[in-house]
């Protein structure tokens, strides 16, 4: 069995590795999606729906639970103590839409000065962000944190989490931020709408608008109650919808088909 996140096609490179993806997992028993977009497009480069199935991505939860220790010491890292904090957490690659979050920020900053955004993740496209952020005149308001392997914690550090993406699967980055009760802003790409309902477990922007990130930012930097009442139904959703134990399951009952389909053929064959 396989799983495919997302075929990403930004570079030749990954263009060619998506091309020889789309050749293999042909051969495969069974390949998951885990975003309905993506099945179906697997679906449409020739791979038979018998061999195809839906499994959303899922989270453990016992690993986001918040820590004020754990949001001192990451604040502290940075000098970020009494700043508002907005994060993002993913490859720096241009689907990744960082460009159109930078461009919302001279205005948001304007009115919130201390706002500091923490980039985490590394890429190719960090050089380019850096002198987006310079151009923006944003050098005391992005902070560029590298790869991390404490997700949780940075996670902690954080009032709201913010994914500007223009493609995407179901990202596990958004539902870490979800487990972790962040006040979330994201664009409405892939099965993101499918975990974020806009307003009510947190707000929805269309991809490559600017002015329509700034205006979410705005409105959750302006209300308290807003980012808490966000977060709490993140983690609902995340709790009720998104747990590890809910993917396992599906798992389990995906390998336990596709193994007495085996079986079945190898007991077939010996006859």
């Amino acid at each position: 069995m396989a799983t495919n996140h997302l075929w990403k096609r930004t570079t030749r490179a990954l263009a060619f590795y998506a091309w020889l993806d789309t050749f293999v997992i042909r051969f495969f028993d069974h390949v998951v999606g885990v975003s309905g977009e993506i099945t179906e497009e697997m679906g449409k480069k020739g791979i038979p729906g018998a061999k195809l199935s839906h499994v959303m991505n899922g989270v453990d939860l016992s690993r986001f639970q918040s820590g004020l220790a754990d949001r001192q010491r990451i604040r502290g890292q940075w000098g970020l103590e009494d700043d508002v904090v907005v994060g993002t957490i993913s490859s720096l690659s241009p689907e990744k839409g960082h460009k159109y979050l930078f461009q919302s920020l001279p205005y948001v900053v304007d009115s919130f000065p201390k706002m500091k955004v923490l980039v985490v993740g590394e890429g190719g496209e960090r050089k380019e962000l850096e002198d987006e952020s310079h151009r923006l005149g944003l050098d005391n308001h992005v902070v560029f944190a590298g790869a991390r392997d404490d997700i949780p914690a940075i996670l902690d550090a954080l009032d709201v989490f913010a994914m500007p993406s223009l493609k995407e699967g179901m990202p596990m980055a958004l539902l870490e931020a979800m487990a972790a009760g962040k006040a979330i802003i994201a664009s409405a790409v892939g099965e993101i709408p499918y975990a974020i309902v806009d307003g009510r477990n947190g707000l929805l922007v269309p991809p490559k608008e600017p002015d329509r990130i700034k205006g979410a930012l705005l409105s959750l930097l302006s209300s308290s109650e807003l980012i808490s009442r966000l977060g709490r139904e993140a983690r609902a959703t995340a709790e009720n919808r998104f747990s590890s134990v809910r993917m396992t399951e599906e798992y389990c009952r995906i390998y336990d088909r596709v193994l007495e389909k085996r079986r079945y053929a190898v007991k077939g064959a010996s006859l």
